[in-house]
C-alpha cells in the first residue's frame, strides 16, 4: 500500500517526504543510447535520508486515497517503515518490484536504487 501511494503521490508532486525515511524526489532522465540501444526519457526516484522535513503531506494523502482515518494511515506508515528497517537490519536487501531496492549501508544509511517505475 505505502509504495503505490508513494508512486501515486510522486505522478503528482516532484517529491515526497516519509516520516523516519527521507525525501523522495523524482528526477527527469533524458533519452540516451547505451551500448547500440536507445532508452527512452524516464524518472527516476532518489532517496535523500538525510533531509528533514514532515511526512504529514504524504499521510494525508494516503488518507485520502485509502479512505481511511489520518492516524491509521499514519500508523500504516509507520508500521511499514518499521518492518522495512527490521529486514533491512537483518542484512537483507528489500526489493519493490518497478520501483526500487532499499539496503542498509555499512555506516547505517539507507539506501535507494530505483528501478524503472512504469507509472511515472
Amino acid at each position: 500500500m505505502v509504495i503505490r501511494n508513494l508512486i501515486a503521490s510522486l505522478q503528482e508532486e516532484d517529491s515526497v517526504y516519509v516520516n523516519e525515511m527521507g525525501l523522495f524526489r523524482k528526477e527527469f532522465v533524458s533519452s540516451y543510447v547505451q551500448d547500440g540501444q536507445i532508452y527512452p526519457p524516464r524518472y527516476n526516484v532518489s532517496l535523500d535520508p538525510s533531509d528533514d522535513g514532515s511526512g504529514f503531506a504524504f499521510i494525508i494523502f494516503v488518507s485520502k486515497q485509502e479512505q481511511i482515518r489520518i492516524v491509521d494511515a499514519d500508523s500504516e506508515i509507520r508500521q511499514w517503515v518499521s518492518q522495512l528497517r527490521e529486514s533491512l537490519k537483518k542484512g537483507k536487501s528489500v526489493v519493490f518490484e518497478d520501483f526500487g531496492t532499499f539496503s542498509l549501508l555499512k555506516n547505517g544509511v539507507l539506501s535507494f536504487t530505483c528501478d524503472f517505475i512504469p507509472a511515472l
